[in-house]
């Protein structure tokens, strides 16, 4: 009895993790596909589910952009910091 429920708890972990990595990556459009081809209850919750996994994409996704600009200036300080210090150098001699 034990093991069984252990295994749900694990299963539904697992199921969890790769409904967050799949909506990163690609968002809930193709939840949203599942979700057309039923009706009732179950259309209405996967379209929620859909809508979940946009907002994920979506956060993932401003997320990376800020990384990307932050990254970018960082490049671009050290780029400038190494000229500066070619310049200082050639002063020198």
């Amino acid at each position: 009895m034990i093991r069984s429920i252990w295994r749900i708890g694990c299963l539904t972990v697992l199921l969890i993790i790769a409904f967050v990595i799949y909506s990163m990556m690609y968002g809930g459009e193709k939840f949203r596909e599942v979700g057309d081809k039923t009706r009732g209850v179950i259309k209405k919750e996967v379209t929620d589910i859909s809508n979940k996994a946009d907002r994920i994409k979506e956060k993932t996704d401003s997320v990376t952009n800020k990384v990307k600009k932050w990254s970018d200036a960082v490049k671009d300080r050290t780029l400038s910091e190494d000229d500066g210090d070619k310049k200082d150098k050639k002063n020198d001699r």
